[in-house]
């Protein structure tokens, strides 16, 4: 039997008792002392006292997690909250890891999390949900890293660590040590069914170019000519004013589709800061030799592709509805939705089953398994997405 249930608090004046109410509301309803907690929890609130009180709670119970930029639930998008998800199984176990410091090592954090996760676990690991920082870090070698020991088509799921657009310090949870720099997360084992998808609805317009010249998440060139002219070509004088702000709206709906070889459809990549030089810094890594486009993005366009993962989650599930829901969804498909941001969460639900528990969050990017992928994880992006939902899903 899997269960598991999802309480919330939003009692930012006292966060010791909002992590306690959380973690008691979620055990209760998953039916009694969880296994596994996993914490997710707005900047707002008091980090170290949301986790004293949930070991409060339940003293000895392993946890992880990390601070958001929103919190999700069957009930919809949240902000300034704490929402737990306790989950307690006698046909599967869930093992903890902790890697170590991202920042100019992600490939190594992302190698140490899988070895301490594979050493510890009981039985062979066969899916992950991992906390990531990426703040001046390359996500995509930290999926690269977990590959390396889990291989190539290994099934990873998560999302990197928020702070609500403030691009700051993010918080990743475990075992009641609040990190920041980290990458965490929880390896599942034993005899679970599971399901996954990831997808992200944006449109390609304009002339394909070649990335030509690029390092990590720095793009230099595109078609020989300094990486802003893409934009200048495409945009015009608005073009300018994607310069004055981080994830401002022009740089949300017009973000940079990256093609590599094996890979259907395009990974989006947003960009976050233009340099004088032309060069131009994305939040995730683009590869020399790339095909890339410029993309258009709507909310009928975003919610149509989060609708379209539902329906391929669910048809995994003909003979039951899952027993847990974990959504990964990206900061920039918030701030498009704007006030209409509870529909997109709506539409999955109703599709998969409101009844089922749900714990998520919107993240500086997700980690997914990118499909079609094959041979060697060097040549292609493993599975670190952009303006892009991740839903996934655990039953019986």
């Amino acid at each position: 039997m899997i269960q598991s249930g999802v309480g919330i608090s939003t009692n930012t004046d006292a966060p010791r008792d909002a992590g306690l109410e959380a973690a008691k509301l979620a055990a209760e309803k998953a039916g009694g002392k969880p296994d596994v907690f996993i914490v997710l929890s707005s900047i707002a609130m008091r980090h170290p006292e949301v986790l004293s009180g949930i070991e409060e709670a339940y003293p000895g119970v392993p946890m992880v997690g990390c601070s958001t930029s929103g919190e999700i639930t069957s009930d919809g998008p949240s902000k300034e909250s704490v929402v737990a998800m306790a989950l307690r199984s006698d046909q599967m176990q869930f093992t903890v890891g902790i890697g170590q410091p991202v920042k100019g090592n992600e490939r190594e954090a992302g190698r140490a999390l899988a070895n301490d996760i594979k050493s510890r676990a009981p039985l062979e690991v066969t899916s992950m949900i991992i906390f990531s920082d990426v703040l001046g870090a390359n996500g995509t070698e930290i999926s690269r890293g977990v590959l390396d020991v889990f291989g190539e088509n290994f099934l990873m799921v998560g999302g990197a660590a928020g702070d609500d657009l403030n691009f700051k310090d993010t918080h990743e949870y475990y075992n009641g040590k609040v990190l920041s720099g980290h990458t965490v997360g929880v390896g599942l084992s034993g005899k679970y069914k599971k399901a996954f998808g990831a997808k992200h609805g944006w449109e390609s317009v304009g002339a394909t170019k070649k990335v030509t010249k690029a390092t990590g998440t720095t793009v230099y060139e595109i078609d020989g000519k300094p990486a802003f002219e893409t934009y200048k070509e495409y945009l015009g004088d608005k073009a300018d004013d994607i310069k004055k702000g981080i994830l401002n709206q022009i740089a949300l709906t017009y973000p940079l589709g990256m093609r590599v070889d094996k890979i259907d459809g395009y990974m989006i990549r947003v960009p976050l800061v233009f340099n004088d030089d032309g060069s131009i810094v994305f939040g995730a890594e683009v590869i020399v030799g790339s095909t890339v486009n410029i993309m258009i993005g709507t909310q009928e366009k975003s919610i149509e592709a989060a609708v379209d993962v539902a329906k391929n989650v669910a048809a995994e599930f003909k003979d039951g509805a899952p027993k847990a829901l974990f959504i990964s969804d990206c900061i920039a498909r918030k701030k498009l939705y704007g006030p209409n941001v509870a529909k997109e969460i709506t539409e999955v639900t109703n599709i998969i089953g409101p009844q089922v528990p749900l714990v998520g969050f919107y993240s500086y990017g997700q980690h997914a398994p990118v499909y079609g992928v094959k041979g060697n994880i060097d040549a292609c992006d493993p599975g670190f997405y952009e303006e892009s939902i991740v839903i996934f899903a655990i039953g019986e």
